[in-house]
């Protein structure tokens, strides 16, 4: 059974790599990191968010991130991955949504189609 579910998980991931989201995602990437304009940026922005991921919660870093965001917000490259991103993390969003559903309700999610709880059926 465990080598099912880690099959499925694998499944999974997969289908994800395959969605439009996660390919919106990569190419409005690949824009913002082949920008001689963007790629310092977002390079600085990558690195203050890893540093307050690791601890360092410092009003001073918080600062250089909105500052640094707001200048990629600037940019169209910018504007383009932050809404890319912002739809992809809601596939993920949704995805974790039903997989906690299911677990909760013990496989039985009830779905009737139509409350638009799941993500599935807006």
């Amino acid at each position: 059974m465990t080598g099912e579910v880690l099959q499925k998980a694998m499944d999974l991931g997969k289908a994800i790599v395959e969605s439009e989201e996660y390919k919106k995602l990569k190419e409005a990437e690949s824009k913002l990191l082949n920008n001689e304009n963007t790629v310092l940026l977002f390079h600085d922005y990558k690195q203050l968010q890893a540093e307050i991921m690791y601890g360092n919660q410092s009003e001073e870093i918080r600062k250089k991130l909105e500052e640094v965001e707001k200048k990629l917000l600037d940019t169209e490259e910018g504007r383009e991955y932050f809404e890319a991103f912002r739809n992809f993390q809601a596939l993920l969003e949704s995805v974790n949504s039903i997989i906690n559903q299911m677990i909760t309700t013990g496989g039985n999610m009830g779905c009737s189609g139509h409350c638009g709880s799941c993500g599935m059926h807006g």
